[in-house]
């Protein structure tokens, strides 16, 4: 097992995924703190690219981190929180 460096993410967003397409989308955190606010553009492009072949009603929190947009964490719908 090997263990990476920890990564900053200078803006982090939740997006909902239903059947395919982005349903909905916010961001959440900017510098690691909370920053409530609409996501960008660049988290709903990111979402619907590659992410869109999820299984349908899935929750995808993406982050931006050195200029590049990544996973944080995917879970189904009903396993996302309030």
């Amino acid at each position: 097992m090997s263990v990476g460096e920890a990564v900053r993410f200078t803006s982090e967003h939740r997006v909902y995924l239903l059947d395919g397409a982005v349903d909905m989308a916010s961001r959440y955190a900017r510098g690691g703190r909370l920053s409530l606010g609409p996501a960008s553009t660049g988290a709903l492009a990111f979402a619907a690219g590659p992410l869109a072949t999820l299984p349908s009603a899935i929750v995808v929190d993406v982050g931006l981190a050195d200029g590049r947009w990544s996973v944080i964490e995917a879970n189904a719908a009903w396993a996302a929180g309030m």
